[in-house]
């Protein structure tokens, strides 16, 4: 009997050579590379990322454009290493949803901004987390949070690589809501210029102060 395995031992090579090139091509900054003054351990407190956070400006992938005023309702447990939060939004103008997500706070001191963190359905969370790195944030008059500026890097979103590209999910999540487009436009373009153009921005959506107000009887904090 002739056992022919020329065609699938090519085939093999060259799904494992593909690999190799999205492997290579899949570009997740490093935290060290992103990260700003205002996140080190001398001024970032993990504790302070809790409460509502309002989604102003976002590179979501996993969600769709038709869905806006985006909040985070944030939950920190310290002492036992973990964090989750409820992501609320409005779609199509009228339908709410609500998507959990949970995951382990940095295990580092140097980086406390340094997150992981995956879909979390029914209190329990997926198998592998993605890096989310909140790089940027800024502080009141009283020291309390008031910005914060996170990177996620969320890999193939199918499952089969080279199948689709890499995902990334930039967002800029604000204590307040009645921002304009221009000023976000602004913010934006400055966290790109310190971050020297690693991360991937494009597709930003923005979410004003008329956004907001077009939903405002969804929103309850």
């Amino acid at each position: 009997m002739q056992i022919r395995t020329g065609h699938a031992l090519r085939t093999a090579c060259a799904a494992l050579l593909l690999l190799d090139i999205c492997e290579a091509s899949y570009s997740c900054p490093e935290y060290s590379e992103i990260r700003q003054p205002s996140v080190s351990s001398k001024m970032f407190n993990i504790s302070s990322f809790g409460g509502t956070w309002y989604m102003v400006a976002t590179t979501e992938p996993t969600m769709p454009p038709f869905c806006t005023c985006i909040h985070n309702d944030v939950q920190i447990h310290e002492l036992e290493g973990w964090y989750a939060y409820t992501s609320h939004a409005t779609c199509e103008g009228k339908i709410p949803i609500s998507v959990p997500v949970k995951g382990e706070l940095s295990k580092d001191p140097s980086s406390p901004g340094l997150l992981h963190e995956n879909f979390g359905l029914f209190n329990h969370t997926m198998s592998s987390l993605d890096p989310n790195m909140i790089f940027e944030a800024q502080y009141n008059e009283r020291g309390e949070m008031v910005l914060a500026m996170t990177y996620a890097c969320l890999g193939w979103l199918l499952p089969v690589p080279p199948i689709g590209e890499p995902k990334f999910s930039f967002n800029v999540l604000s204590r307040r809501r009645n921002w304009t487009t221009s000023d976000l436009r602004e913010v934006v373009a400055n966290a790109t210029k310190a971050t020297q153009g690693l991360l991937d921005v494009a597709n930003v959506r923005f979410a004003d102060q008329q956004t907001y107000a077009s939903c405002a009887s969804d929103i309850t904090v």
